[in-house]
């Protein structure tokens, strides 16, 4: 699978689940976190969703208002309400953005396969209720 195909599957995942960008970018963590969770832990997960929310808001600054997360911290709620704050366009291009340097990142640490199993396992019912073929950044 490419970067590009990859990719393009957080857009698949967003634009396929109900609620709107912000509803349906917290529901897929969600998802995310629970699969991934079972392999490292809550605090392994913590790690390294911060990790990347830092990375992201290099690109979207208006994320780095979230605080990291932590186990008296609502950090997908934090985000829930940072999406909310903007533009439909920008809230998918922040969120796909963000999802995309968590995928990579856990590419890197586990293995494209390995990583890849997990995430359809997370978001399998969301990325097959995408019908759409267009994947634009």
């Amino acid at each position: 699978m490419t970067e590009e195909e990859r990719h393009c599957i957080a857009v698949r995942a967003i634009r396929g689940s109900e609620g709107g960008v912000p509803v349906a970018s917290v529901a897929l963590w969600e998802c995310l976190r629970s699969e991934l969770s079972k392999i490292v832990g809550d605090k392994g997960f913590q790690s390294l969703y911060a990790r990347c929310l830092h990375q992201a808001s290099s690109r979207f600054p208006w994320l780095e208002n979230q605080s990291s997360p932590s186990a008296d911290s609502d950090f997908l709620q934090l985000l829930l309400r940072s999406l909310q704050s903007q533009s439909n366009d920008e809230a998918e291009a922040a969120s796909a953005d963000f999802f995309n340097t968590f995928i990579d990142t856990l590419i890197l640490l586990i293995g494209e396969h390995l990583a890849m199993n997990i995430l359809g396992k997370a978001w399998g019912e969301h990325i097959a209720n995408y019908q759409g073929t267009e994947c634009r950044k």
